[in-house]
């Protein structure tokens, strides 16, 4: 009986909480793409949708995730020639997002979706990614070299003699020019002496200073008036 209850309470776990997706969680070696992305949509919170609202949910995905050229390769494994590790990896995400998560965690950039939250690391973003960034945040030795937006960084840089070349990425530039390992060390303390020349910026990486300031001033004077009145 006490074995019953025990497995009761663990039932009872909520699908919400956040959970681990592994690169070949819940996947089926031998089943095709489409069919383990379609299964996906036969779990207990996705039951209404029935078959037909599905497959359409299934096919949205395949195409999200770039999976609709080997829509019917075998995902495979060390023993059945299948998917690639990057299209497994994708297809671990289809799955995951046939069951439609809140907020997705990952450690690289592998989807793009308008209906999920996407919290991700990019380790070296393109040109065309670091574009749609809004905020900037460049450190070198614990250090801040630049914190603002990413469109005032090009001109910051250029004032302290740092052209970016033609068709380079931005991104690499920035991260060449603050690392010793890659320019020289002169450069890269002039980068980091003249932003700590900014006003209020000394050993800051906020994005927005000025408001940070305002408000743990603020902050920091109720405190202190509460504690005289005390």
């Amino acid at each position: 009986m006490a074995d019953e209850k025990q497995a009761s309470k663990l039932n009872d776990v909520p699908e919400e909480l956040p959970q681990a997706i592994k690169e070949v969680d819940g996947i089926l070696p031998a089943g095709r793409v489409t069919l383990n992305v379609t299964n996906a949509s036969f779990t207990v919170k996705q039951q209404s949708w029935g078959k037909v609202v599905g497959r359409e949910k299934a096919e949205e995905i395949l195409e999200t995730m770039g999976l609709l050229s080997c829509r019917n390769t075998r995902v495979g494994n060390e023993y059945i020639k299948g998917l690639s590790g990057g299209q497994r990896r994708r297809l671990s995400l289809a799955v995951a997002f046939m069951k439609s998560p809140l907020v997705v965690f990952l450690d690289e950039e592998l989807a793009r979706s308008e209906d999920v939250i996407i919290a991700c690391t990019i380790h070296q973003p393109s040109a065309r990614i670091f574009k749609g960034f809004d905020k900037l945040l460049l450190l070198s030795n614990g250090r801040v070299a630049y914190s603002g937006r990413v469109v005032d960084a090009v001109e910051h840089f250029r004032a302290l003699g740092f052209e970016i070349p033609e068709h380079e990425n931005p991104a690499d530039f920035f991260l060449d020019t603050i690392n010793a390992d890659f320019t020289s060390k002169e450069s890269v303390q002039k980068v980091l002496g003249a932003w700590e020349l900014q006003p209020f910026r000394v050993g800051s990486g906020s994005f927005d200073l000025d408001a940070d300031i305002k408000k743990h001033i603020g902050q920091h004077l109720f405190v202190e008036d509460r504690s005289f009145r005390a």
